[in-house]
């Protein structure tokens, strides 16, 4: 299954490209995806008033290669501006 031609918005961002499932058993995906722009910052929990460490999720901006490992995916996602301001 293959979707050509795909123009999608998220919010202030608009996705166009292309995205497939290769395989069924394996769940291999592949895409070729741009975007114009993404705000990470827009994404991020309103500030607390007050934030003790032991509440605070250490290393916020590290990816979760645990559950990226076991993706069957193969592509590319070209962002044109990225905006991300990571929090103290």
């Amino acid at each position: 299954m293959r979707f050509e031609n795909l123009k999608l918005t998220l919010d202030d961002s608009h996705l166009t490209g292309r995205a497939g499932i290769e395989n069924l058993k394996s769940n291999a995906i592949t895409f070729d995806l741009a975007m114009d722009q993404l705000d990470l910052d827009r994404y991020q929990e309103p500030e607390q008033q007050e934030v003790h460490s032991e509440d605070w999720m250490p290393n916020r901006s590290e990816l979760p290669v645990e559950q990226l490992k076991s993706l069957n995916a193969r592509g590319t996602l070209a962002v044109g501006q990225l905006t991300f301001a990571e929090s103290a």
